[in-house]
């Protein structure tokens, strides 16, 4: 559970943005169809409906009368909670008393649903709608000290498990009871962070080859990608195992993506823009051949209470999202080598703390090549 003023600080950053996009309020709302992690960040509310109003003086949560209770234990730093029993009395009643004198009503586009949009349009005309970019995704970039223990909680629970599916690894298993292996590891309360991917032999060319029904043979690759979540806030890892011995080519892939990862990692430090580290592991895979094989997809991402956010580690700086390394932040670091000729490919990924003066890699499982004909 969050602490108050935790809380109420996050409302405060909230509000100075606010200001900046010439908004009187800022509407989020939480559903199963747009189930945004902002609502908890600034609430402490874990129930999956409310909207949440912020003005420049004041600030409310509605739910409906399944969540009330649960809302006041969870909802703390000075947040009025207002119970809402059906859409009519939420649109005519509870949204427009929160918004009180406001006349710029703003929302995070990415977040909300068109059907949403028209039936406040519809219902509050007195307001203006004001589409945001998704600046709070950008302001939860940064982690207080709570919140990067809550990461490193879930990384621990992440590799206990994810070393325990090492050992299910052999010829004549299936990657789904590898994969199955894994999540039975993690503990009471952890849930999946994303469907856990478990690709052998050629699917581990696919960079999200979720875990199938294939059969693991001696000799293949088999790359994992795997985290859960504790406490709201996310893990995510990756590893890869080769079914017996490694191969000549499948140690040298294993050294160049290591290679790529202690090259970027010299950039992954406050004020460097993002797309540096990004392209230094790229370059890096260049001169150790892999050019033609080298990973299309993103270096890294933020974690948090989503598994993937801000800021964005990629070969462009025009995200909406923050794409500048700052102390406190939480981000990956995963490049990959996927090679249709050899048949295989290999992906390493870290969770990395930037801290004031660099750096510090929060794994504690090697990155090394498992051979499980070593274990």
């Amino acid at each position: 559970m969050e602490k108050p003023e935790v809380l109420s600080q996050r409302r405060e950053n909230v509000r100075a943005a606010m200001k900046e996009h010439e908004v009187d309020a800022l509407i989020i709302p939480r559903t199963e169809r747009m189930a945004t992690v902002d609502a908890r960040y600034l609430s402490g509310f874990t129930g999956s409906t409310c909207f949440i109003i912020v003005t420049e003086k004041k600030a409310f949560i509605s739910t409906d009368s399944r969540y009330t209770q649960q809302a006041r234990k969870e909802v703390l730093g000075g947040m009025d909670i207002v119970e809402w029993d059906n859409g009519k009395h939420l649109l005519e009643e509870v949204i427009p008393r929160g918004l009180g004198n406001a006349k710029r009503l703003g929302f995070i586009a990415v977040d909300v649903t068109v059907a949403f949009h028209n039936s406040i349009k519809e219902n509050i005309p007195s307001v203006e709608l004001v589409p945001l970019p998704p600046f709070l995704a950008n302001i939860r970039a940064v982690k207080s000290e709570e919140e990067i223990e809550k990461i490193t909680r879930s990384l621990r629970a992440t590799e206990a498990a994810l070393e325990h599916a090492f050992t299910f690894v052999q010829p004549g298993v299936s990657e789904l009871e590898i994969a199955e292996a894994f999540e039975n590891a993690l503990p009471r309360g952890a849930k999946l962070a994303f469907e856990s991917i478990v690709a052998s032999g050629e699917r581990s060319i696919e960079a999200h080859g979720i875990a199938s029904d294939k059969i693991i043979e001696e000799g293949e690759v088999v790359q994992f990608d795997v985290g859960c979540s504790l406490d709201g806030y996310a893990s995510d890892i990756s590893r890869v195992v080769v079914c017996g011995r490694a191969a000549p080519e499948q140690r040298k892939m294993h050294r160049a993506v290591l290679k790529a990862i202690d090259e970027a990692l010299n950039f992954y430090k406050p004020g460097i823009a993002t797309v540096e580290a990004h392209n230094r592991s790229q370059a890096e895979l260049d001169s150790l051949g892999y050019a033609k094989d080298k990973f299309r997809h993103g270096l890294g991402h933020g974690v948090g209470l989503d598994v993937h956010e801000a800021p964005v580690v990629t070969s462009t700086t025009s995200s909406a999202l923050v794409t500048v390394f700052e102390n406190k932040q939480v981000v990956t670091i995963e490049p990959g080598v996927y090679s249709e000729k050899l048949k295989f490919g290999m992906r390493v990924e870290c969770d990395v703390l930037i801290t004031q003066d660099g750096h510090e890699v929060l794994d504690r499982l090697s990155t090394r090549l498992v051979e499980t004909g070593k274990l």
